[in-house]
């Protein structure tokens, strides 16, 4: 009698603990699904961090010449850096283009500054101001980039549509730079 007793008991107890092991599993799996997705976003974040860093150094160096030039050398951004003349070959012979608020708005010197940008500027200034890569930067740099010019306003999209992707936003007037993320919706998959 207390030996089908205890079998009884013991068969309880194993459904307890698989059950017990199911609801744990699920909670770990729900948890690293948000562990990536939080990820895509820290990474988006560094990308927007190096971004708003390049501008504000642009900036910067455009106020240090007086804030009345309309170009600032790249290698005057670098000085006391371990970057040489030649990481700038192909980067617009090493100029950006300033608008008159002191914020880029091309790259090189056979680029007038505009009144308004171009898709095509938009993406020079992306790839340049995008050099000191880090991490995040270069994944990002091998992603899927669109560049669309609207007024003052370059708006870049990061990553493929359908899935996880993020945009920013950079207004040459102001130097603001916006993120946003895109999240693929549970219906696509």
């Amino acid at each position: 009698m207390a030996g089908r007793w205890l079998s009884q008991f013991l068969r309880v107890e194993i459904w307890v603990i698989g059950a017990l092991i199911a609801v744990l599993t699920g909670v770990f799996l729900r948890s690293m699904d948000n562990l990536v997705d939080n990820a895509g976003e820290v990474r988006a974040q560094q990308l927007k961090t190096a971004f708003l860093t390049s501008l504000r150094l642009a900036h910067t160096a455009w106020l240090a010449k007086g804030g009345s030039s309309d170009s600032v050398e790249l290698g005057t951004l670098t000085a006391g850096s371990d970057f040489s003349p030649e990481d700038f070959q192909g980067q617009g012979g090493g100029v950006l283009r300033m608008n008159a608020q002191g914020w880029p708005v091309d790259v090189g010197d056979s680029h007038p500054v505009a009144a308004v940008m171009t898709d095509e500027s938009c993406r020079r200034l992306y790839s340049t101001l995008l050099l000191r890569r880090s991490s995040a930067t270069e994944a990002a740099l091998q992603e899927k980039v669109d560049a669309l010019a609207v007024g003052t306003v370059c708006a870049y999209q990061i990553g493929v549509q359908g899935k996880d992707f993020f945009s920013l936003l950079y207004n040459a007037e102001s130097g603001e730079v916006r993120l946003s993320v895109q999240r693929k919706s549970a219906d696509n998959d």
